[in-house]
């Protein structure tokens, strides 16, 4: 193998500075446009998430495995006329924790959440009544960051923390690692 010249050294190191500074400076723009920008970088796998069903991951983990959920990018609205949101979920108020329509009361509504299943193929399963009534211990809310571990093994499952997502539109982009 090559050695480089102090000359390519330089040069390398100095690219990876202005990438650097780049990449801070756009990480500190006001608002979500530059958010994940250099996201590309960090280790773990990216999904879209939409706002309307349950989804698989495809990545199975056993309930002593610690995973770091985080949101990347995108915006969406749990209902006609609801802000649209990142997995936060909607911070007024009037929609907080005692809404109705969540799938777990204590959890903003649409805020990201998740649970984990024992197979693979409970892809895009609704978010619906059976959730409300007997997963609730089971379920985890999420929202912009999360670092810790289900209660249950299985392949972790995404969705909005709302039981009615018909009237659902959006996605939102997250990276899953386990640590």
């Amino acid at each position: 193998m090559k050695k480089l010249t102090k000359k390519q050294i330089e040069f390398i190191t100095i690219a990876i500075a202005i990438v650097s500074c780049i990449g801070t400076y756009l990480a500190l723009l006001p608002g979500e446009k530059w958010q994940g920008f250099f996201e590309f970088f960090i280790p773990g796998e990216t999904f879209t998430v939409r706002a309307t069903n349950w989804q698989n991951t495809g990545i199975h983990v056993t309930s002593d495995q610690k995973i770091e959920i985080k949101y990347i990018s995108g915006r969406w609205e749990n209902c006609v006329g609801c802000p649209a949101t990142n997995a936060s979920g909607i911070s007024d108020d009037a929609y907080m924790s005692s809404n109705p329509s969540n799938v777990i009361y204590g959890c903003p509504h649409g805020a990201l959440i998740a649970r984990t299943s024992d197979t693979i193929d409970s892809i895009n399963l609704p978010v619906g009544e059976q959730d409300f009534l007997s997963l609730q211990n089971d379920i985890l809310c999420i929202g912009n960051s999360f670092i810790g571990t289900f209660p249950f093994s299985g392949y972790i499952q995404l969705a909005s923390n709302d039981r009615f997502t018909f009237d659902n539109s959006g996605s939102i982009v997250i990276r899953v690692t386990i640590k």
